[in-house]
């Protein structure tokens, strides 16, 4: 990873004893900012959902009843933790259900039947963590007890031996560390130290690559569908996409219109739904970024510039406003002139910690990121438990991560001052940790160190 940002101009050798500082370049700078910020994002992420499940087991146990019990009477409180966690990693959510295709129906299925083992799994393993005598914040590292737990446990919360086959055998496949769940003994399976989005993400795979129609119905129906009804607000107003349909029109393709009437602005999206969601290393997020299916997006985007002063795409562009319930004052707005200054362009896709990114002019958001930003609204942690608040984003636009980012950061630092993962104090910490090696050759004798050489040595930016 060095050789390519040093060749790539990010990090600068400052010395012979190769010292390197980072490149004065603020594009660079703020470039890295942003990468940094999407995983400090993501992280956060994570830790809300440590919370969603503690609250889930509180819930489910409060009765006094037992856990499998509760599973198995599919509890409301159990229900609603599983269509939270699909809405989450997989960007499915049941209430939208209807709009899947007929011939995906089998599969989706078969997926929320796994999901709900998954989080069983994990409401199982937190259960039996509250009984340990360990302080709790130990275990904001991990979502995953390694424990063995007994299959008939597994039954009496309602699931099927066939069901717990199908998952160990696809454990079977998986590499080393990567395995959610394996048999342990001829009663019993084990947790492995794999956390909840990662199992999801990876178990969930198989259905999602058996809907080959997913792709098609989530960009033009279900978000449009979700963002209408489960965000709402008088801010933002949601178009059906428009796109060209015969080369005379051009080379253009949005997938949803979103109006911002309070900035008076134009969002054109692109959706990109993707099976494989989790980058757990940079050479995974350097191959997604570089990937054609993004490059595709940024032109389909793009493409649009080119139809500014089209008839036919101001007309098009129009209806789309018009259903999406825009005021008479704004589409009277619209015009050449309008597209060419309040126009942004967005990628909306569900892979983490690719986000607050920029590529060509076109910002780069996971969709729950997005529909938060659309909602403006964040879960903060303290102390004091999670909350969800609203920090003041009126007039950011969309399209511009670098300020909305900042603002975020700024907004932070006001609100939860006992959380050390509030994001400027994790930038500062980042932007001034090292990595510092030395080579020391050692001159010993009869097992005594006569005199010592200092080699070559090594300091980076961690960052």
């Amino acid at each position: 990873m060095v050789l390519p940002l040093v060749h790539g101009g990010v990090y600068l050798p400052s010395s012979r004893k190769l010292t390197f500082e980072l490149a004065g370049d603020e594009e660079i700078r703020e470039a890295l900012r942003l990468y940094w910020f999407g995983h400090h994002w993501s992280y956060q992420s994570g830790i809300a959902d440590l919370n969603l499940r503690e609250q889930a087991v509180d819930q489910l146990r409060a009765p006094g009843a037992w856990l499998e019990s509760a599973v198995r009477a599919r509890a409301p409180a159990f229900q609603l933790f599983v269509i939270n966690i699909l809405d989450k990693y997989v960007s499915f959510h049941e209430g939208f259900s209807h709009l899947i295709d007929r011939k995906d129906r089998e599969s989706y299925q078969a997926m929320c039947r796994r999901a709900s083992l998954i989080c069983y799994f994990y409401l199982k393993s937190y259960d039996d963590f509250k009984t340990l005598s360990v302080d709790q914040k130990l275990f904001g590292q991990n979502l995953s007890l390694p424990h063995d737990y007994p299959v008939a446990a597994v039954r009496a919360a309602g699931f099927s031996n066939d069901e717990l086959n199908a998952l160990l055998e696809e454990s079977d496949d998986k590499g080393e560390g990567e395995a959610f769940i394996v048999r342990s003994g001829q009663d019993t399976v084990r947790m492995g130290l794999l956390n909840m989005k990662y199992a999801i993400a990876s178990y969930l795979k198989p259905m999602l690559a058996a809907m080959p129609s997913h792709g098609e119905w989530f960009d033009r129906k279900y978000i449009p569908a979700y963002l209408k009804r489960r965000v709402g607000g008088r801010r933002f107003r949601f178009g059906p996409g428009i796109k060209a349909v015969s080369r005379q029109e051009g080379w253009y393709d949005v997938d949803l219109v979103v109006a911002d009437e309070q900035l008076n602005r134009l969002y054109f999206c692109q959706v990109k739904h993707r099976a494989v969601t989790l980058l757990p290393h940079f050479r995974d997020e350097f191959t997604i970024y570089t990937r054609p299916k993004f490059d595709y997006a940024v032109r389909q985007l793009r493409g649009t510039t080119a139809q500014f002063n089209s008839q036919s795409f101001l007309q098009k562009l129009r209806s789309s406003l018009q259903k999406a319930g825009v005021s008479p004052a704004f589409l009277a707005r619209v015009d050449p002139a309008f597209l060419e200054r309040h126009t942004g362009f967005i990628a909306i896709h569900t892979i983490e910690n690719f986000d607050f990114a920029v590529k060509d002019g076109v910002a780069f958001y996971e969709w729950n990121t997005f529909r938060n930003l659309l909602r403006g609204t964040v879960g903060v942690l303290s102390k004091d438990g999670s909350r969800v608040m609203s920090p003041d984003l009126r007039g950011l636009a969309l399209d511009d991560p670098s300020r909305l980012s900042l603002a975020l950061t700024a907004w932070s630092a006001t609100h939860g001052e006992d959380n050390p993962l509030h994001p400027e104090k994790q930038w500062f910490y980042a932007l001034n940790s090292r990595l510092d090696m030395q080579e020391t050759w050692c001159i010993e004798a009869w097992n005594r160190c006569l005199g010592s050489i200092h080699g070559a040595s090594l300091n980076f930016p961690i960052i």
